[in-house]
């Protein structure tokens, strides 16, 4: 009882005490900590004009249970494998990738946030 009623306060559920725990409050805890779904992106990417060499940064936020692994690609390259590409830094709703050097070459190049969790997939681009 104690673990449930302490998991119920992490999750801000305040129904949980000694006498008036109900076989409902147990159904809504395992609701919340089974619920899967697949990665979603919540934010498309947004289309960004930069001067040349001049940085430019790329955020992509995205929900999914379990979290999703967020991956880049820039010109079908992942960034992961092409650090010159592009620095990732990841958070706990999604990730960012920033480009210190934004070089004619890269005008119109395809930048794709990827985010994949073992229900699905999702992307932005």
């Amino acid at each position: 009882l104690l673990l449930c009623c302490f998991l119920f306060f992490l999750l801000g559920i305040k129904s949980c005490s000694g006498q008036g725990f109900l076989l409902q409050d147990l159904e809504e805890l395992s609701d919340l900590l089974l619920s899967k779904e697949k990665p979603r992106i919540v934010q498309q990417l947004k289309s960004e004009t930069v001067i040349s060499g001049q940085p430019v940064i790329f955020v992509c936020m995205v929900e999914g249970n379990p979290s999703p692994r967020v991956q880049w690609t820039v010109s079908g390259l992942p960034v992961s494998s092409s650090p010159q590409l592009g620095e990732v830094v990841t958070t706990t709703r999604g990730s960012v990738l920033r480009i210190s050097n934004a070089l004619p070459p890269l005008h119109g190049t395809p930048v794709v946030c990827t985010a994949e969790n073992a229900l699905g997939h999702a992307e932005a681009t």
